[in-house]
C-alpha cells in the first residue's frame, strides 16, 4: 500500500513509501508536529484508502475510510495520535476490526 501524507490543508502532497510498513508508520506518525493540520493515508491499490489526521491543538483528530464510492468517518474521534497509528496498522495488515469496533457513519 502507499503511504502519503498531505499538509498546509491539502496543499502539500509527500509520499512516504509506495510499499508501506509497520515501521514507515511508525515511523512518519512519530515525525510530524501533531499541533500542526496533517493527513496521513495509507491507499490501495484499487484506490481505497484510510485516512488519519487533524491537529491536536485547534482541529481535533479524525479517521475515515473509503471503500469504492462510499465514505466512511468515525463518530468518536481519536484523541491520541497512537489511537491514529493503531488504525494506520490495523488497515495495512488487513483486519477490519476497526469497522466493528468503532462506529462510523
Amino acid at each position: 500500500m502507499k503511504l502519503w501524507t498531505l499538509s498546509n490543508y491539502g496543499e502539500t502532497e509527500k509520499t512516504v513509501s509506495e510499499k508501506s510498513s509497520a515501521d514507515d508508520i511508525d515511523m512518519i506518525m512519530n515525525s510530524l508536529d501533531w499541533s500542526q493540520f496533517y493527513q496521513v493515508i495509507l491507499e490501495k491499490q484499487n484506490g481505497d484508502f484510510l485516512e488519519v489526521g487533524g491537529s491536536l491543538e485547534e482541529d481535533g483528530l479524525s479517521v475515515q475510510y473509503q471503500e469504492g464510492e462510499s465514505q466512511f468517518v468515525i463518530v468518536n474521534p481519536p484523541a491520541t495520535v497512537n489511537e491514529m497509528t493503531h488504525f494506520l496498522k490495523l488497515y495495512l495488515a488487513g483486519n477490519d476490526a476497526y469497522k466493528t469496533k468503532y462506529k462510523f457513519e
